[in-house]
């Protein structure tokens, strides 16, 4: 009996030898087939003739810049006073 065992562990082994080598050929990965790259253009660029102008602002902005980051108020104060009292007094609520 021992050796009928035998023979279907090699068989067995053969098997898994065979179906695993098959799986591995398949799935072995293909090398990708790069397209070749584009010439670059290297002839002198052509700049349109112009006067170049520094500003500080853009055109159309007014001549005193900002005014975004500089408020009126307190941070976390209200924009406008609640109904009945008038801004800073400290009346009863």
């Amino acid at each position: 009996m021992k050796n009928q065992t035998d023979i279907i562990v090699s068989i067995a082994a053969i098997l898994v030898a065979v179906i695993s080598i098959i799986v591995f050929a398949v799935q072995a990965p293909k090398p990708a087939t790069l397209t070749p790259p584009t010439t670059v253009d290297v002839t002198e660029v052509q700049t349109p003739p112009g006067a170049v102008v520094y500003a500080n602002s853009l055109p159309g902005a007014s001549a005193g810049g900002g005014g975004a980051a500089g408020g009126q108020r307190a941070p976390g104060a209200p924009l406008v006073a609640p109904a009945g009292r008038t801004q800073g007094s400290r009346g009863s609520l």
